[in-house]
């Protein structure tokens, strides 16, 4: 698997959530809520050998609402839940490609977050590592 189709299949796995907008690359701004964002972890890549495994780390950035905490609240809990039709963890996990894996290993930063200097939003950062074995 290449880095390419990781990205790309993450994205196309959070587009698979009702309502959602997602992105394999962080775009110039947003207008549609609520979306996906695709984008390296600091981390970005492990190669482990032998074995020839390698893991890239991703953050995927969830932005719910312009500021408005009581709905966003609300609305968050079915994204950070381990199960669900909405849940983050859930749609990543499913189908992945073959001999290879994502793992959401958390949610971090749920709150108030600022977008490429844009206005406030409510959203949630979360942690995921892929692993092509190939």
């Amino acid at each position: 698997m290449s880095l390419a189709v990781a990205r790309t299949h993450l994205k196309d796995q959070l587009a698979g959530i009702s309502g959602m907008t997602a992105y394999a690359h962080p775009p110039n701004s947003v207008e549609k809520l609520p979306c996906a964002i695709v984008d390296w972890d600091p981390r970005a890549a492990e190669y482990e050998h032998p074995g020839n495994l390698t893991k890239w780390h991703f953050i995927v950035l969830l932005l719910l609402s312009h500021w408005d905490a009581t709905a966003a609240y609300g609305e968050i809990d079915d994204y950070i839940d381990k199960t669900g039709t909405k849940s983050i963890k859930a749609n990543i996990e499913a189908d992945w490609l073959s001999s290879d894996y994502a793992v959401v290993r958390g949610c971090r930063n749920v709150g108030a977050i600022q977008y490429r200097r844009a206005e406030v939003m409510y959203g949630a950062e979360f942690e995921i590592e892929v692993g092509d074995t190939t």
